[in-house]
């Protein structure tokens, strides 16, 4: 899964605590999300005293606006490794959660279908007779 189909996916299911995420789902949200993060640091930077207030404004915006659909992919996520997601609130551990939720991240999904759902990695067949214009 790519970066486009990645963020479509995720932010289709924005607050959808059900199903599974598969892992390049997840990673390329989460590169998307702190990826805007770290361009407005860049903007506060170089705009400092210009427009500061308004690249903290966009970052405040773009912290709310994608708050819960990041705690959702990570919720699908845990539910591909076969994991309830309340483990999230082990990253609430010092210093350990945050590891052991990254180890529980990285692992790769169940294959076939888990309590949470059928695998994301398996696509049904396209009929491309269905798509044919005339």
């Amino acid at each position: 899964m790519g970066l486009r189909a990645a963020l479509k996916s995720a932010l289709a299911q924005y607050v959808s605590f059900d199903g599974r995420a598969s892992r390049s789902e997840f990673w390329w949200f989460t590169l998307f999300y702190y990826g805007l993060f770290f361009a407005a640091g860049i903007l506060s930077k170089a705009l400092s005293g210009i427009g500061s207030s308004l690249v903290a404004t966009f970052g405040a915006v773009v912290l709310f606006s994608l708050f819960l659909p990041s705690v959702s992919v990570r919720v699908r996520r845990l539910h591909d490794a076969g994991y309830s997601g309340w483990y999230l609130l082990v990253a609430l551990l010092p210093f350990l959660g945050g590891l052991i939720l990254l180890g529980l991240s990285l692992q790769d999904g169940i294959p076939g279908p888990n309590p949470y759902g059928p695998d994301p990695k398996s696509r049904p067949a396209i009929d491309y007779r269905s798509r044919i214009d005339y």
